[in-house]
């Protein structure tokens, strides 16, 4: 197998009912590989589900579950788990908060924050202020994992946090 190996098949069934714009929900399932980030086997499946309320306000949940096996150089490949849920409440012109709950028996995340036990629980909440229409500002507070994030096609690697974070973002 190649050192650069990249697979992906992903399935999704969505369900926004026509004549409302008030719900809407899908569940997926991706299977793949991805030799570049160690992995060499992964199983995802998770469901989300969104509602609008005529005032702007909106709730979202995200939930997920991830089985994979990962490579540590010459040592066989390690089985993990990652189990995943997210509650956000939002409303476009003020602002959201968030509510994030990650599990993982991952070694290499659970190495990082010396989780104790066979699973790891990282907790986080998020607030994020629209301040103008050129800046907003988000609170973080607790623990997420690290990885990559990718954004408009841009991908950066994002690091392991614990404690509290003030982002102030200004557009001109």
């Amino acid at each position: 197998a190649s050192l650069n190996h990249y697979r992906e098949s992903f399935f999704e069934l969505r369900l926004a009912p026509a004549g409302t714009r008030a719900y809407e929900g899908s569940v997926f399932y991706d299977q793949g590989e991805d030799r570049v980030s160690a992995l060499v086997d992964s199983r995802v499946y998770g469901a989300t589900a969104g509602v609008r309320f005529p005032s702007g306000w909106s709730g979202h949940v995200d939930l997920e579950h991830q089985r994979g096996n990962q490579t540590h150089g010459v040592l066989p490949a390690t089985g993990f788990e990652d189990s995943y849920g997210a509650l956000v409440v939002a409303r476009a012109d003020l602002g959201s908060v968030a509510l994030a709950w990650d599990r993982t028996s991952d070694p290499l995340v659970r190495s990082v924050f010396q989780g104790g036990g066979k699973f790891l629980h990282l907790v986080s909440v998020v607030l994020g202020v629209r301040l103008s229409p050129g800046q907003d500002a988000t609170l973080t507070f607790g623990r997420s994992r690290g990885g990559r994030a990718c954004t408009a096609g841009t991908c950066y690697d994002v690091p392991p946090f614990e404690g509290a974070e003030l982002r102030l973002v200004s557009r001109f």
